[in-house]
């Protein structure tokens, strides 16, 4: 890792303005952010930005069985010990690529070594310039592809090694929704977590959840609860939960279409002609800046 901070933008659900959030935090914090996207599953955070590529990188994260046709007698024992139905019977056996979860069992169990394992390609991590004139490392994971969390963990150091060669002091990373592999990769060795959330009972209860994840790890962290007017009384529960927690609210927001509006435009919250918004994003940014010592 370089010695740039990193803010995380994670939330429980989809749809609670993250990725806004994010995009604004980055486009705010100027020339001395550089951006990552750990959103491998729904890429969004570069759309915003233009994006021109510099590197692509190809990602390999599992393996898939191939069978050397020349060695294999159809004997089927492949196929009798395959659990994912991944194997094709007939005078010369086939893998099913799709179905193959690359376990190696098949090569263990065939008779006639007419079997070995590749490498498959699962995924791409890239660099871009972005028009705010800064880098941003992303990627996408292809479609059934394996190992997310590894590819998020490879995007990080990817961001943390430009971060160094550019001497940027902090990245924004839009981490991906929920609680599972790839955002456990998105936090894991951050300086900084910000929850976003929405006052209903589904992002509520997935407040809980994520909060849960990230106090697990003692990594700071703090809530920002997007459409905080549509419910008064859920978002004092999310009060007070922050506070049973030892999460501070860092910002709220307004239900106001200028978000959806902004996305439609590819612009960030900053772009837009909300001073109400604008306001709340450079209070929101000055607290960061506090908490992370990031001039």
């Amino acid at each position: 890792m370089s010695n740039a901070a990193e803010i995380v933008v994670i939330s429980g659900k989809g749809g609670t303005g993250k990725t806004s959030i994010a995009s604004a935090l980055l486009y705010e914090f100027g020339d001395v952010a550089l951006g990552a996207d750990c959103d491998v599953d729904g890429s969004n955070f570069p759309i915003l930005f233009d994006p021109q590529p510099l590197e692509s990188i190809p990602f390999y994260g599992s393996q898939v069985a191939v069978i050397n046709e020349e060695n294999c007698r159809g004997c089927d024992a492949c196929a009798k010990v395959c659990r994912f139905e991944a194997v094709e019977k007939g005078a010369r056996a086939k893998i099913l690529r799709d179905a193959c979860e690359g376990c190696g069992y098949c090569v263990q169990i065939c008779p006639f070594g007419a079997i070995t394992m590749e490498d498959r390609l699962t995924g791409t991590i890239k660099v871009s310039s972005i028009r705010t004139g800064t880098l941003m490392v992303h990627g996408d994971l292809e479609v059934g592809g394996d190992n997310s969390g590894r590819l998020v963990a490879e995007i990080r150091e990817k961001a943390h090694v430009k971060a160094r060669e550019l001497g940027k002091s902090l990245i924004i990373t839009d981490g991906s929704p929920g609680i599972g592999c790839p955002v456990v990769s998105s936090i894991s060795g951050a300086n900084y977590v910000l929850l976003v959330t929405e006052p209903s009972l589904s992002g509520i209860h997935d407040l809980e959840r994520v909060a849960a994840l990230v106090t697990g790890f003692s990594i700071p962290s703090g809530i920002v609860i997007n459409k905080a007017d549509l419910n008064l009384r859920n978002r004092d529960t999310i009060v007070l939960l922050g506070k049973k927690m030892g999460l501070p609210i860092m910002a709220e927001f307004p239900f106001t279409h200028v978000f959806s509006e902004s996305l439609k435009q590819l612009k960030t919250l900053m772009e837009t002609n909300d001073t109400n918004l604008i306001n709340r994003i450079t209070h929101l940014t000055k607290r960061l800046k506090s908490s992370l010592e990031v001039k």
